[in-house]
Parts: structure tokens; sequence; C-alpha cells
């Protein structure tokens, strides 16, 4: 029941009610009285509230990481972190570019940026898994980002054709 209530807790900071979400660990979990699902689930709501603390501290270290970086790489970091289906950590949606570098670098050359970078990612989509250069070939195809941006995307396309 525990793993079921910190699932459906975690609803809790998204707007639902306590009661759909108590009713949701009831149809996974049944048998338990009322007063142990409404434990269970405080105690879940308990921890979504830790890991949501820790998805945003996440965060805060990640953007400072991409400030710190030339802005290709900065925007291929912010955007690959976007677009992961599986690998994102969090719940708190994508990073909105502009907010994160746009003190640093003028709007034209963060909207150049972006437009590299998603040319780059959706490449690596593309990619055979029996390519050998394909690294190279990205490399040629889509410059100004560093060398493990293209191995990123390689990967990371290999990883969406399995």
């Amino acid at each position: 029941m525990e793993g079921a209530a910190a699932f459906q807790a975690a609803f809790l900071m998204e707007g639902r009610d306590l009661k759909s979400v108590i009713d949701k660990v009831r149809e996974k979990v049944p048998g338990f009285t009322e007063e142990q699902y409404r434990a269970a689930v405080g105690r879940g709501f308990a921890t979504a509230i830790r890991r949501r603390r820790e998805q945003r501290r996440y965060r805060e270290e990640f953007a400072a990481r991409a400030r710190a970086e030339p802005l290709f790489h900065a925007v291929f970091m912010l955007r690959h972190f976007t677009d992961r289906p599986l690998g994102s950590p969090d719940r708190l949606g994508p990073f909105n570019v502009y907010e994160v570098l746009g003190d640093l670098h003028p709007p034209k050359a963060i909207e150049e940026a972006i437009a590299a970078a998603d040319g780059l990612l959706e490449a690596g989509r593309r990619c055979d898994l029996s390519e050998t250069d394909a690294v190279q070939r990205l490399s040629r195809e889509h410059p100004g980002f560093i060398k493990r941006d293209y191995i990123e995307a390689v990967e990371y396309g290999w990883f969406l054709s399995r």
C-alpha cells in the first residue's frame, strides 16, 4: 500500500482532491481501513514534497551547470533534458531556455541555438544502429556542439529505436 499511496499522493500537488487519491489507492490495494489509507497517503504526500524539493534543487543545479557552458552545448543540455520521455527526473516541466540563458545571450543567438540543438536531437533519432561513423557525421552536419553532445544524440536515438 505504501508504494501506491506514495505514487498517488504526488497528484495532490497537482490539484487532485484527497478523496479521489484515497479511492485510487483503495482500488489498487483493497482491504484496509479509511484511517490506514489516510495515514499512508499522508506519508506519501510527505515523501512527494521531499522529492519535489529534490527535483527543484536538481533543476537549479542543472541550470547553473548549463549557464557555465558554451551556448550551443548549454541549449543542447536543456533541450535534451526536456526531450527525454523516460529519463526526465522530474514533473516540473521543460526548461525555458530563454529564462535560463536569456541574461547571458541575445534572443537571436538563443533562437539559433535552439534550432540547432533540436536539429541535432532529431538527426540523432534518425541514426541507424549499424552506423559506426554517426558521431562524425553528426559533427559535420551539425557544427558548433561539443563531442559529448553528438555522442548523447546518437545514443539517445539508438535508445529510442530499441
